[in-house]
């Protein structure tokens, strides 16, 4: 059996024309993200890119009613060009854009959030659910609970196009399919970058604290930094034995080996509402392999400060925590060192040559105060 490696790609559209009855119906993708692209192995044996995306055949007529409802959350400012070459996300984006650069700005234009796409991003998705729960004759939590709760693979085991070519679904079923997944499957609002995070996008508060000018600081993080000095843990039994079958199976030279860990280190952690919106926290460890929180700040300098400020006099922790910083490479405009600064950069380097010497006479030094 010969495997064929498939390369995916998001399709431009999500009408397209449909060989059956092209006259009365279109062929609706359902999930873009999934298209072949041409010349792959399985395009080549279907004569099909849509081939796993899911896709059924509706009424014309249905396209007219989406179409509308795009019309309308952008109003009458431009008319929107509804041929069948890209998908309604990237067309809303383009026109946002386009009316933004000839400052015919809309009520919700990103020029109004600078530095929160994604504030932006969820007001325009609002401002589509809105204009869905009309089309609808319902509100729009209430259509919200109607997406939750649509069976859309009911639907698809039914019509999908690959099932049963001239298998025609009702104005009604069509258009209610196509409504929930242009919220349930990802692809159809790419463009909004809001699509393609985890949080619950349905929430009409999700911002709320961003806007008002207090970011939570606790959706995404990564490590700027780890310690280089290490403590012990406990040791760390799930990759002892990989070699034996089972975990309780020790070789007969098995000892347990020391599991030493980073004394601290400094994450990265966003808001909600931009990747660029951060704070940086340094977190102490102990044996329990366990992080403690000493200190959050929005400059990485102040927190390497932090961190050696309980070693170091303060005017060298301060030049530490730059230089530090600056070594990081985390993309901050760390400020240039002041002439004080510059000096204390000098005594730094006469300390930690002089703890060095200590370090090395540490065993003596240790055994003068252990006796008794």
């Amino acid at each position: 059996m010969r495997a064929h490696a498939e390369a995916l790609g998001r399709v431009s559209e999500v009408f397209t024309k449909s060989e059956f009855k092209s006259d009365k119906v279109l062929r609706f993708i359902h999930d873009p993200m999934h298209a072949l692209r041409a010349g792959d192995w399985n395009v080549e044996r279907t004569k099909d890119r849509y081939y796993q995306c899911g896709s059924i055949l509706v009424p014309k007529s249905v396209k007219n009613v989406i179409d509308n409802l795009f019309q309308n959350v952008v109003g009458d400012s431009v008319e929107l060009n509804f041929e069948l070459d890209e998908t309604y996300g990237d067309m809303i984006i383009d026109v946002i854009y386009k009316l933004c650069d000839e400052e015919k700005c809309l009520d919700y234009c990103r020029c109004n959030y600078p530095g929160k796409v994604r504030v932006w991003s969820h007001i325009v998705y609002h401002k589509i659910l809105e204009e869905c729960a009309k089309v609808k004759e319902i509100s729009k939590k209430d259509f919200i609970k109607f997406v939750k709760d649509f069976n859309i693979y009911s639907v698809l085991s039914k019509y999908d196009w690959a099932n049963e070519k001239n298998r025609e679904i009702d104005e009604e079923n069509a258009l209610n399919f196509i409504l929930v997944s242009l919220f349930r499957q990802r692809g159809h609002f790419e463009g909004l970058t809001i699509e393609m995070e985890r949080y619950d996008r349905f929430d009409e508060n999700l911002f709320k604290n961003c806007m008002d000018g207090k970011c939570d600081y606790n959706y995404k993080e990564k490590i700027v930094w780890e310690a280089k000095s290490k403590i012990e843990a406990p040791t760390d039994t799930s990759s002892i034995n990989q070699t034996r079958p089972m975990s309780f199976i020790k070789a007969k030279n098995y000892e347990p080996k020391k599991n030493m860990i980073p004394r601290s280190k400094i994450f990265s952690i966003s808001c909600k509402c931009s990747s660029n919106k951060t704070i940086y926290e340094l977190r102490n460890y102990r044996r329990k392999n366990t992080g403690t929180t000493i200190s959050k700040n929005k400059d990485l300098d102040t927190i390497f400060y932090n961190y050696f400020n309980d070693v170091l006099p303060k005017a060298q922790a301060k030049t530490a925590g730059k230089l530090m910083a600056k070594e990081a490479k985390y993309g901050e405009n760390i400020p240039a060192l002041e002439s004080a600064e510059r000096h204390s950069k000098v005594l730094l380097k006469k300390k930690i040559e002089k703890m060095k010497k200590l370090v090395e006479y540490w065993p003596d030094i240790k055994s003068i105060y252990s006796r008794r």
